[in-house]
């Protein structure tokens, strides 16, 4: 069943950067018929970091091999996920 997921994507532990690249092209491979891609701050355990908030509507086990992939890739402890109903394009 799909849904809009939003995920909150922290800079990379070892080098405290904000990798947009890398999520881009990872959400370029699972999420491609679209998503948007955000620049925020966050805060994770008290410290402030520069976060990527992306939205995308797929279906959750999409979004959970994404999320799998993306901790490796991003050297992440982990990602935030709300999952909210799925959009509509009116």
């Amino acid at each position: 069943m799909h849904a809009t997921f939003k995920l909150f994507i922290g800079s990379n532990n070892e080098t405290g950067e904000l990798e947009l690249n890398k999520i881009k092209t990872l959400s370029d491979i699972y999420f491609g018929d679209g998503f948007t891609l955000q620049e925020a701050i966050g805060y994770y355990k008290g410290t402030e970091e520069a976060t990527a908030i992306l939205t995308v509507s797929t279906d959750e086990v999409n979004v959970l091999n994404f999320i799998h992939q993306a901790k490796i890739t991003l050297e992440q402890e982990s990602i935030g996920m709300i999952a909210l109903p799925e959009m509509a394009f009116i």
